[in-house]
């Protein structure tokens, strides 16, 4: 997965076959945030949806589910966690 292909390689190549106001739905590693905010931002992706995938209630994130949208303003709204255990 990220050592065939990074995110913002990803992202690039999504951003070419998105429709005007398109989403794109993926899943990552939650410890990247910072990395696909940027790479969303440098393609001109607006993250509108994000949720984060925990194992147990009282452990850290491992996941995160995002949505992001072709040509948005929206600002971002973020989801409670889903608790998988």
């Amino acid at each position: 997965h990220q050592s065939e292909l990074d995110f913002a390689s990803l992202v690039a190549k999504v951003k070419k076959c998105l429709k005007p106001k398109g989403y794109f739905i993926f899943c990552y590693e939650a410890l990247s945030l910072c990395l696909v905010i940027e790479s969303l931002k440098s393609t001109k992706l607006t993250l509108e949806t994000l949720r984060f995938v925990q194992s147990f209630k009282d452990k850290n994130a491992h996941l995160m589910l995002g949505a992001a949208r072709n040509n948005s303003k929206s600002a971002l709204k973020v989801l409670p966690p889903l608790i998988t255990h």
